[in-house]
Order: C-alpha cells, then structure tokens, then sequence
C-alpha cells in the first residue's frame, strides 16, 4: 500500500520507521515546541527557516505596509492595495 501511495524516495523513508517495541497510545506531537505542542508562533518560525528569502522580502516591505495602514483611506481599500502586493 505504501509504495502504492507514495514516490518510491518517500516510501523507502517511511518503510524504515521503526515499530515501537512496546505497545502505548497514540498522540499528537509538534516538533516544533520542545513540549510537543503545536502553536502558531512555532509554526511561524518553522516556515521563516524553510523560505528566508520571504521572511526577508516580509522585512523589506514592513514599512510599506505600516505607511498603508496609517493612511487615511478606507479600509476596503487598503486591504486590496495589501492583497495586490
């Protein structure tokens, strides 16, 4: 079913995890928090290392869009000024 399901790269991958040895409930786990939580701030953090180069675009256009919402313009408008850019 695996190597039906999945590109023969991802199906050796998943093939070689290992079985518990023990038998024990399942949970949900967040790699991205030590506690194994999931927040929003972790998975913020997590996509800003996966694509730098967005997050530095994000900084570049920080004042941009900080001098949008300061105008004094309707808001329907400057929310479609922010979705064209």
């Amino acid at each position: 079913m695996i190597n039906n399901t999945f590109q023969e790269v991802e199906a050796a991958l998943i093939l070689r995890i290992p079985f518990a040895q023990e038998p024990h409930a399942d949970f949900l786990a967040w790699n991205g928090e030590p506690s194994g939580e999931y927040t929003v701030r972790s998975a913020y953090k997590l996509l800003q290392n996966l694509n730098p180069r967005a997050y530095t675009l994000q900084n570049i256009y920080k004042d941009f869009y900080r001098k949008l919402w300061r105008l004094d313009l309707p808001t329907k408008i400057k929310i479609t000024i922010w979705k064209i850019t």
